[in-house]
């Protein structure tokens, strides 16, 4: 496994872009201030599809900060997040890769202290950052207590090692990746597609190197703005987000239960062990989520936990075959 980080290293920016016009132009500007030392950088444009003019303001925009990295605008006409990483990832020339969102400002020694990092962990596949939110609008009451949602936030109270780590500028070894994408890996769950709020792709990645034998490793120093719009700190939204993030869930648990130091003997038994743990919960929570205002954290519990009741029996036999399929793929890791 190479896991070294040459001294005249470099970093690929992957920006996955869907209609992403009106928020390009900062990240961007972000990147063309980054205070490069020893090491090259380029971007990698993914037009995941996009109907807007996402491909000209981006190229125009780094024309006029002089393009002080190479940059390349690559069209995916796959919707969703999942087959746009994978298309950036493929097409990476350096040692490391940020996966870095149209949203994402990054602090100017961002790249300096990543490839610091990957440099002094060379067991690490993964690293990631704390992202500091930026409002466009008024902080909701609520905000503090639901920000890990919105990728805002220490992962960690400190450095070190994490089980996983959230999407927002992930940054991943290339020749990790590599060795993920040679093993005919497959993402089981969705991600976002346009304006749907799937999501579970990075959390899936992570789990994935962690199963090919990486560590994953959190940075408080490494810092980025993430800015937030109006219409995404309206409650209705993270309910919807939370939505998301539960359904996930029910894939990452085929990918918990391999990492797992006892995996369930049966699976089936074992899923309806905690349907019918959930179901219970839900039923004895049910009056207080009713009285419940808005901002109280037991309506996003309550809604994970009904994700859960009402999404295993409509996804089973899919579920089941994504398990079996999943168990091979497994099996041929540990014995490669």
């Amino acid at each position: 496994m190479d896991t070294n980080i040459p001294i005249n290293s470099g970093v690929s920016i992957v920006i996955c872009c869907y209609n992403s016009q009106n928020r390009i132009i900062p990240t961007l500007n972000a990147i063309a201030k980054q205070i490069i030392a020893d090491f090259s950088v380029e971007i990698i444009i993914v037009n995941n599809a996009s109907t807007d003019n996402t491909s000209t303001i981006t190229q125009n925009t780094w024309n006029a900060l002089n393009a002080p990295f190479p940059l390349s605008i690559i069209e995916e006409k796959t919707p969703g997040l999942n087959a746009a990483r994978i298309t950036g990832i493929k097409n990476a020339q350096h040692p490391i890769i940020l996966l870095c969102d149209d949203d994402n400002h990054l602090y100017p020694d961002y790249l300096s202290v990543l490839v610091k990092t990957f440099r002094v962990h060379p067991e690490v596949g993964a690293v990631g950052g704390q992202g500091i939110p930026l409002f466009e609008s008024q902080e909701p009451q609520w905000f503090e207590t639901c920000k890990g949602a919105y990728a805002v936030g220490p992962q960690l109270p400190e450095s070190g090692y994490a089980w996983v780590l959230y999407g927002a500028c992930l940054a991943l070894r290339n020749s990790a990746c590599q060795k993920l994408l040679s093993s005919n890996f497959q993402f089981i769950g969705t991600d976002r597609k346009g304006n749907q709020l799937a999501s579970g792709g990075d959390t899936e990645l992570c789990l994935a190197l962690r199963i090919l034998g990486f560590k994953l490793w959190y940075e408080e120093s490494l810092k980025f703005f993430h800015a937030i719009p109006t219409n995404r700190l309206q409650w209705s939204y993270l309910i919807r987000l939370h939505e998301g993030f539960t359904s996930a869930g029910v894939y990452h648990d085929i990918y918990q239960s391999y990492l797992s130091p006892s995996p369930p003997k049966n699976y089936i038994l074992d899923l309806f062990k905690k349907w019918t743990y959930f179901l219970a919960v839900c039923i004895k929570y049910y009056p207080q989520y009713k009285q419940a205002q808005e901002g109280n954290p037991l309506i996003l519990n309550y809604i994970g936990w009904k994700q859960r009741v009402v999404s295993w029996p409509l996804i089973l036999p899919s579920l089941v075959h994504k398990k079996r399929k999943f168990a091979e793929w497994y099996k041929h890791q540990t014995n490669v």
